[in-house]
Parts: C-alpha cells; sequence; structure tokens
C-alpha cells in the first residue's frame, strides 16, 4: 500500500454485530464494515450475479478453468501471444455466422429483383432485407464530443510515449470519464483506439501507478486478445441478436386466441434460440483461454513499463471504489469548502487501518473480479510476482507528473458536477 493511505488505526467507540457469525466488529463511519473472523460484507461492490443467458455461459466458464489457467500462466516461461488451434475453429465459425447474414443478404435482394412481378414475394425479400440489415455486423462507435485529446494534450502525448515505450499501438483518442476505472477499446472500420481515464481514480495514484494503469490499457493493442478481435467479436454481437430476436417470451398464452397456431412455432423458435445459445458458447468456450490469458500478458507487459511493485499497489488502489460512492453520497447532501475529489482523497488519507486491511484481503479474494471477463485479481497478483520485474521501462518525472495534474485540474469540476448529478438522477429522483 502507499504509504499516504495507511494510518494508525483510530479508537471507535461504534460497535455492531456481524450478521453473519455475531461477533463484534468496529464501525468507521465513511468506510465499509465488515466481520475479520468471517470475511462478512468484505467487499460489498462485488455482488453482481450473471442474468443474462450469455452471462451465465461466460460465468460457468470461469468457474470451471480460471485455476488451471492460473497455474499454466505462472508456470508458463513463454510469456507472449500465441495462435492455437482453437483460435483458427473461433475464427472458422464466426466466418460462418458472418456468411449466413450475407447470404441472407443476397437472398432478400435476389427475391426483391426476380420477384418484383409478385407482390407476396417481394415483402418475403423486403423483410428478409430488414432482417439482414438488422443482423449485419456493426463495428463500435465513437462520439467524437467525448474526445479530450485536445483538451487533455499532456495526458494524450504521455500515453504514447509510454505506448512507444511498450512498442504498442498509439491511440487515437481520450476520454476522460467520472468511472472508478479505465478502458481501452477500438471502434469504426479503421479500428482506430480510442482510452478512456476515470479521473476519480486516477486523481488518487503516483506517478508509477498512472503508468501502470495506462501501461495495462495500452497492453490490449498487443496481447492478441481475440475477443476484441473485430471478426469475433462482431460474431458474438450478431448472435446476440439473433438470440434476443428469435427467442419467445413464453411457449403459450392463454390470451392470445391464435394460441393453437403460435405453440408449434414458438417451439420452433425455441429450438433455434438453443442453437444460436450453443453456436455462442462455442465459440466462448474456444476463445475463452485466449481472452483470460490476454489479460496475464497485460498485467506482465505493463509491468515492463512501470515495474511489478507499481502493478500490486494500483490493484489496492482499484479496490477504493467503495469509498467513493460514500463520498459522493456524502458530498451531495453535505458539500464542503473542499472540492468532491479533494474530500475524496480525503477520505483515503484518512483510511484506518481496519479500511487498509480490507482492501488488501479483497485484493486477495479468489472471488475479487473487475469483471466477468478478468482473472480473479488473486491469481493476478501471484502471477505477475512470479514474474518479478524491478526495472521501470518507462518513468513519469516530477515536472511532467505537475503538469499532467494541472492540466486535469481544468476539467475536475466538470467532472466532479457530473458525478454528483448521476447520484441525484439514480438514488433521489
Amino acid at each position: 500500500m502507499d504509504s499516504r493511505y495507511t494510518i494508525k488505526e483510530d479508537l471507535t467507540d461504534n460497535l455492531m454485530q456481524c450478521p453473519n457469525c455475531n461477533k463484534t466488529i468496529p464501525v468507521h463511519d465513511g468506510f465499509v464494515s465488515w466481520c475479520h473472523k468471517c470475511h462478512w460484507n468484505i467487499n460489498p461492490s462485488n455482488t453482481t450475479k450473471p442474468e443474462t443467458a450469455f452471462e451465465k455461459l461466460y460465468y460457468k466458464l470461469s468457474r470451471k478453468y480460471t485455476t488451471s489457467l492460473f497455474e499454466q500462466m505462472k508456470a508458463s516461461k513463454e510469456l507472449k501471444p500465441n495462435f492455437t488451434l482453437s483460435m483458427w475453429v473461433t475464427y472458422l465459425i464466426s466466418f460462418f455466422i458472418h456468411g449466413i447474414t450475407l447470404i441472407t443478404s443476397i437472398l432478400s435482394i435476389a427475391l426483391i429483383i426476380l420477384g418484383r412481378h409478385y407482390i407476396p414475394v417481394v415483402i418475403i425479400g423486403i423483410f428478409l432485407l430488414l432482417i439482414s440489415y438488422f443482423l449485419i455486423p456493426k463495428p463500435n462507435r465513437f462520439d467524437k464530443k467525448l474526445s479530450c485529446k485536445k483538451e487533455c494534450s499532456e495526458l494524450f502525448s504521455l500515453i504514447n510515449d509510454i505506448a512507444n515505450s511498450l512498442n504498442a499501438p498509439q491511440i487515437d483518442d481520450l476520454v476522460i470519464t467520472e468511472d472508478f476505472n479505465a478502458f481501452y477499446y477500438q471502434y469504426g472500420i479503421r479500428q482506430k483506439r480510442v482510452m478512456g481515464i476515470g479521473l476519480p481514480l486516477f486523481n488518487i495514484l503516483t506517478s508509477e501507478e498512472k503508468v501502470a494503469l495506462i501501461s495495462h490499457e495500452l497492453s490490449h493493442g498487443i496481447n492478441k486478445d481475440i475477443q476484441r478481435d473485430y471478426v469475433v467479436n462482431t460474431a458474438l454481437n450478431a448472435l446476440e441478436h439473433w438470440y434476443y430476436f428469435v427467442i419467445p417470451d413464453n411457449i403459450e398464452n392463454a390470451a392470445d386466441p391464435f394460441v393453437v397456431l403460435r405453440i408449434p412455432i414458438n417451439i420452433l423458435l425455441l429450438g433455434l434460440s438453443k442453437i444460436i445459445l450453443g453456436l455462442y458458447y462455442a465459440i466462448q468456450s474456444l476463445s475463452w483461454y485466449n481472452s483470460q490469458r490476454a489479460e496475464y500478458l497485460a498485467d506482465y507487459y505493463a509491468t515492463m513499463a512501470c515495474g511489478t511493485d507499481a502493478m500490486i499497489s494500483l490493484s489496492n488502489k482499484i479496490c477504493f471504489s467503495d469509498t467513493l460512492d460514500h463520498t459522493i453520497r456524502s458530498y451531495t447532501f453535505n458539500p464542503t469548502k473542499n472540492s468532491l475529489l479533494k474530500e475524496f482523497n480525503k477520505n483515503i488519507s484518512s483510511t484506518p487501518e481496519r479500511e487498509v486491511e480490507r482492501v488488501k484481503l479483497v485484493e486477495l479474494h479468489e472471488n475479487s473480479r473487475l469483471d466477468r471477463t478478468h482473472p480473479p485479481i488473486l491469481y493476478r497478483i501471484k502471477f505477475i510476482k512470479n514474474h518479478y520485474i524491478k526495472d521501470k521501462g518507462f518513468v513519469l518525472d516530477e515536472e511532467r507528473a505537475a503538469v499532467l495534474n494541472k492540466e486535469l485540474s481544468t476539467i475536475q469540476s466538470e467532472i466532479e458536477k457530473s458525478l454528483v448529478n448521476k447520484y441525484r438522477i439514480n438514488y433521489l429522483n
């Protein structure tokens, strides 16, 4: 942990009983109350359960293969992307899916042209054309209004300097968000690259941790994650569209006067939806290993720029999302003379020892994940420790860090307003 965020435990008269094991536990205002005996409420933000059929499939894969992949990566001597048989099969299935969309498009146009003298045939052709348009793979879009690369030219330049040190592709655009996270994705036919930096997270990081965060995101451009590939990603999106397009709400509806006719049709559609779900599962199963391996590689490549210690420290800071939530809630009702993000920094700097312990336990908790596409933090930390890198490939000097902080301060008030407004809309309206 960064020493700035570790202080001596404050005594408190506020106590509560753990609802799980009845152990008496201290309560610190502004921090998560948790039980050190049974670990009740140790990570309240990690309560999301898979809801859709696709999330359940991915979660099932994660539970089944996570540990075996970790053991392979920990012992691996060759930490670089590789092309496997499963990746070839993944591409074949993806091209097959896109081929169905293409054939549907060609068939619809042929029906319209060749059957132009027969209205029913033309109607069928138009219907198929509409379906093919709905199913055609569409690249990610980017709203240019969100671009911050001009306002944050120093950060934009820093990111591309780090990209050069990693031999990674440079980014084409930059977004500053109010999220406690960061992201990297490609958009458009030319697959231009965008990085998003969450200011609340970036604001609490040391220079080394900022390099770590940026390096990890940039490493997604060189780790060959097949699920970020345009062909595979759009095939998965197409299958999701197909699935929700054909699956019936229910097999029978007593209030429907045409229930006798609809039952066999709905049974047929239900069977078709299962086939689509099977194709989706096949691609996910075949690409899961590569995608999870790519996340480990992104961590490893990032340590080449920032060193292993900075990556571990960054993982600690990511766990302070609950403190941010509390700060926003408190600031919305009782604003102070300080800015919102200054209050956030104040809350972190006054973090009691007990909260520091919780953050470390969360970091080492097997089920603690950034989201369902990432390996558990426990395994990621053990992996980079096993492939320890002490030296830093890129150093953010104090002078440049000061310029960067001054630049970001110009948009801080806008981000703070967005955080408060978002809280009011989501929880007070």
